[in-house]
């Protein structure tokens, strides 16, 4: 995803143009001293180099500030609000700016929206990567924005296991304090919200589904095999269903919510071309939604 930056800091540029044509005039006014005193000309050289690498190396000290929810279903969309900072200065900071936020494992990329000034690049949706976003501007002192980023979190992923997000940022200058360029948040994992449960009245087989995004978990009791997923779910005159056909799946499920029962045919491909079929049937709505 690309977005465009809007040119802000005419102002800024010119301040920073005046500071320069200041040091330098300073600067020339001492070689001249320096000169006359018979300076040999190699002092003279290395207080130019200082003069030029003073002038590059603007002091900056930008910041990075990550939220995030501290839990979120498998399956569901995590969304961080990141603010990027240069509240102490000393100066403005020296372009390109760049905010990285590298995706975790088990997750992909959702949307990335930048603020004013700022473009990002992203894998594309459904994919793993990095979010980069860049600035060309000087960021000058007092001056904040505000990112909000999306990631999606893969059904697969176990309850109790921890998604931990970096966003690192940084300018061609230098930075006095690199303990807050970087802010992370660790998001645990809880079991996805289902609304509809089938228990297999023989072997006890569960199929769970979201009947809103289609979140679904199919639990095999007799060896404790999972397999979860986001199918297509539908409500529908008190009917609700559930499809999902991939390569190595086939999910058709349906439950009355008026006569609270239901049956599911769910195949599972084992191995290349060999397929395992459960055929689940609830009539018993009372009964808990867990393995016996």
């Amino acid at each position: 995803m690309e977005t465009t930056h809007a040119t802000r800091g005419d102002r800024g540029l010119a301040i920073h143009i005046g500071q320069l044509a200041s040091r330098v005039a300073s600067m020339i006014q001492k070689l001249a001293t320096y000169g006359r005193k018979g300076l040999p000309a190699t002092l003279m050289a290395l207080l130019l180099i200082s003069f030029v690498s003073t002038a590059r190396a603007q002091n900056a000290d930008l910041s990075v500030n990550k939220k995030g929810p501290p839990s979120v279903p498998a399956g569901d969309d995590i969304t961080y609000t990141i603010t990027v900072a240069n509240a102490t200065g000393p100066q403005q900071s020296v372009g390109p700016n760049t905010l990285m936020d590298v995706l975790p494992p088990g997750t992909t990329f959702v949307s990335a929206t930048p603020d004013t000034g700022w473009a990002c690049s992203a894998p594309p949706p459904g994919g793993g990567g990095a979010i980069v976003c860049t600035d060309p501007d000087p960021i000058s002192q007092g001056q904040s924005f505000n990112f909000t980023f999306v990631i999606h979190l893969s059904p697969t992923i176990m309850p109790g296991a921890t998604i931990t997000n970096v966003a690192t940022v940084s300018h061609a200058g230098t930075d006095p304090d690199s303990s807050n360029n970087s802010s992370s948040v660790t998001t645990t994992v809880i079991p996805a919200s289902f609304d509809t449960c089938l228990k297999d009245n023989t072997t006890g087989n569960l199929l769970q589904w979201n009947s809103a995004n289609g979140q679904y978990l199919f639990t095999r009791c007799s060896d404790g095999f999972i397999l979860a997923g986001t199918g297509v779910a539908k409500l529908v005159n008190g009917i609700k269903t559930l499809t999902d056909f991939r390569a190595d799946r086939r999910i058709s499920a349906g439950f009355n919510t008026g006569q609270l029962t239901g049956s599911a045919t769910v195949y599972l491909m084992v191995a290349q071309g060999v397929w395992q079929s459960f055929q689940m049937i609830d009539t018993n709505p009372a009964a808990v939604c867990a393995c016996n």
